[in-house]
């Protein structure tokens, strides 16, 4: 049965409008694939990888195919082959760069493939033409469509979330780096509640939920935070973390009391201000920490970290900042 597959393409070494259009003409030429429609080129400044590198042209396609999802993936990688790609530089220069983006929807992740592709929530100059070809494409981990996911990005204030730096303190240089490099405002739970490197105590002993709730919205509350203009919003917590790790120090019935929190948050506080994404720090799928991850990126982006050294990963997430203004 025929599927519909999104695929981004990009391009900033040689004629690149040339081999944009040589790229959907082997699209075309392919069996089993039905190139649907094509955005028009938009060209926009490099992210991340080398400095020097020229701008790119980038474009979104929607092909119809029988092909399976790996199967589509090998074609990409041949075309891009052919194009004269060359791997060896991560987020270096290239002459063509093909992404499966959407695959129906398809969730898979596999060490060679995964879709919704990890970064195109994140990524402006892909959603941008991919909503010119289908505003209305739903992102099956997030639930929002390709409109929705563009508008979200040109929301401000920007805020980015960090899920449980707070609990880190050897992560305290990288957050106030990221802080310092976006030119951002700052808003630390481990320094707001005086947490000491040695606290080993939950928050759910220290605090009692409903208080430790209304503290958070209170400062996360999107009235403070409406004259931010273009300035960043960055905190080492997420609300929703949060929300989890008070649940999971509380007895059997942990769900009642769960949702009895939210029930009172929803009567009685102010609208907290949405992340505009969310940084999650653990690479590796499978295992019950999914159930947590398809909690916290319920219609919200969410950023899962390749980089394992914590300057790198500070690098990684200012990256997927600036990428979210291209």
């Amino acid at each position: 049965m025929a599927k519909l597959a999104h695929i981004g393409l990009g391009s900033n070494l040689g004629d690149r409008k040339a081999i944009l259009d040589g790229a959907v003409a082997q699209l075309q030429q392919t069996p089993e694939l039905i190139v649907r429609s094509v955005s028009t080129y938009h060209e926009t400044k490099p992210v991340g990888g080398p400095a020097g590198q020229g701008p790119f042209l980038n474009a979104a396609a929607v092909l119809e195919t029988t092909l399976e999802p790996i199967t589509l993936l090998h074609r990409l990688q041949e075309i891009e082959a052919d194009a004269g790609r060359v791997r060896t530089v991560h987020w270096g220069e290239r002459t063509l760069d093909l992404d499966v983006l959407l695959f129906g929807d398809e969730i898979i992740h596999t060490p060679e493939l995964s879709v919704p592709h990890p970064r195109m929530g994140v990524r402006r100059f892909v959603l941008v033409p991919l909503e010119e070809t289908t505003p209305d494409a739903r992102d099956p981990l997030t639930g929002r469509s390709i409109s929705e996911l563009r508008a979200n990005l040109d929301r401000r204030p920007s805020y980015l979330a960090l899920k449980g730096w707070w609990e880190h303190p050897e992560k305290s240089p990288a957050y106030l780096r990221i802080v310092r490099e976006l030119d951002g405002i700052g808003l630390s739970l481990r320094e707001s509640l005086q947490l000491d490197d040695s606290h080993d105590c939950p928050l759910a002993v220290r605090f009692e939920p409903y208080e430790l709730l209304e503290r958070m919205v209170q400062w996360l509350d999107s009235r403070h935070w409406s004259g931010l203009g273009d300035q960043w919003l960055i905190t080492d917590f997420s609300l929703r973390e949060i929300l989890l790790n008070v649940a999971s120090h509380w007895t059997a019935n942990w769900e009642t009391q769960f949702w009895s929190l939210i029930a009172r948050w929803n009567e009685q506080l102010p609208m907290p201000i949405q992340p505009t994404f969310l940084v999650y720090g653990i690479r590796s799928w499978g295992g019950p920490r999914d159930a947590e991850y398809n909690y916290l990126s319920r219609d919200l982006p969410c950023l899962r970290l390749e980089s394992k050294a914590i300057d790198e990963e500070a690098s990684e997430i200012l990256t997927a900042c600036a990428a979210t203004r291209t």
